[in-house]
């Protein structure tokens, strides 16, 4: 398993407990890596972040808007724990503390980042079991692997290659966008409340397909309320 941990300097001691637990760590100083892209991050299992001013709270809150990392801030008091709670990190640890209780906190984030929960949909990854509320949803496997595909990338937009490649196992030359197409409109016979107005796959024209995380769900609501008062309005 993997980490980006963002610091501007990484005491050796604090990293041991991850390496003796055979964790990769990818180390990331906070000023390099507002210069580049996210996508520096990679393919990492969480973040650990240490956040010690207001443009580090910046950092924290585009990467989890443009994100879904599991993310553990490092903050010096409880003031600083809950700026990070609220900009969107799942959990805090106030220094100094001990690596040991840090590599504890991390591997529950990431094992909790195997279930995918969006609205009343929830899809674990590790058990392949998708419900929505208090219903089963049967997925076929290929079903399943689609919509994993989009769960491990939850807010972001997985390109029809991507989905070609892990939904199926093959290259572009072998399968066909409509196909995908197809596949989409029978996950959404299968989770979507209203099939006219999707709330959870969103279609990407020309590019592909997006699950939408929690938060852009919850938005998306309040938008479609705001539309529904309106036009109710004499």
């Amino acid at each position: 398993m993997a980490i980006a941990w963002i610091a501007t300097r990484i005491e050796p001691h604090l990293i041991e407990a991850f390496r003796a637990a055979k964790w990769e760590i990818k180390s990331f100083a906070p000023v390099e890596f507002m210069a580049n892209s996210l996508s520096r991050l990679g393919d990492v299992d969480a973040i650990v972040f240490e956040i010690t001013d207001s443009k580090l709270l910046d950092l924290c809150r585009e990467i989890c808007r443009k994100e879904h990392y599991p993310m553990l801030a490092i903050v010096m008091n409880l003031a600083y724990a809950q700026a990070a709670l609220e900009a969107g990190a799942d959990d805090f640890l106030v220094a100094p503390f001990d690596p040991i209780e840090a590599l504890l906190r991390v591997r529950r984030l990431a094992r909790a980042s195997d279930i995918v929960r969006v609205g009343d949909l929830k899809i674990d990854l590790v058990a392949w079991r998708v419900s929505s509320g208090n219903r089963r949803v049967q997925l076929s496997p290929v079903e399943f692997r689609l919509l994993a595909c989009l769960a491990k990338r939850v807010g972001q937009m997985v390109h029809h290659v991507t989905i070609l490649d892990e939904a199926w196992g093959w290259k572009v030359e072998y399968g066909t966008l409509a196909q995908v197409k197809n596949y989409i409109a029978r996950l959404r016979r299968k989770i979507e409340p209203d099939l006219h107005n999707p709330q959870y796959i969103i279609s990407v024209p020309g590019e592909g397909y997006r699950l939408r995380n929690q938060r852009q769900w919850e938005e998306n609501c309040r938008a479609v309320a705001k539309i529904r008062d309106d036009i109710s309005k004499p």
